[in-house]
Order: structure tokens, then C-alpha cells, then sequence
């Protein structure tokens, strides 16, 4: 199955493609408000499937940057 992004959740200096498949930092200078399930803390998007177990594979580029990370989260994370 194709992992998704949720918009969202993104952080509101991370940009979500219309096919929601990419993501990136959004270079603006204005304020956003946070989307209704945004991760407060964490500049982060979560995806808009989930999966209970098993094993599962995403190809993932990443361009040239200073910072990035990838990780899974637990439905239940904490938001803020």
C-alpha cells in the first residue's frame, strides 16, 4: 500500500504536496496556524495510514540539508 502524508498534521513550516506524497520546509515569513493534529514540538508530518504490525518498507529520499530525521510514531503521541 502507498504511505500518505496528512496534512493535517504537518507542522506549520513543513509544506505537503497536493498528492501528498512530499514534503518540505516551507520557507515563509508570515505565521501559520498549527493544523488540527500537528505535533507542536516537533517540526513533523504523520501519515494518514496505519498499520497494527507487521513489516513494512518506504523508499525515502532525502535532499541535501542541515537537519532532517525519519522515524514511526505511536498513534497516541503526545501533540504539544
Amino acid at each position: 500500500a502507498t504511505m500518505t502524508l496528512d496534512p493535517a498534521t504537518a507542522h506549520p513550516q513543513i509544506l505537503v504536496s497536493s498528492d501528498c506524497r512530499t514534503a518540505g520546509h516551507r520557507q515563509s515569513v508570515f505565521w501559520l496556524p498549527y493544523g488540527i493534529g500537528c505535533v507542536e514540538s516537533l517540526h513533523c508530518v504523520l501519515g494518514r495510514q496505519g498499520f497494527v504490525g507487521g513489516r513494512h518498507c518506504w523508499v525515502v529520499e532525502i535532499h541535501p540539508g542541515p537537519y532532517w530525521a525519519l522515524g514511526v510514531a505511536q498513534e497516541y503521541m503526545f501533540r504539544k
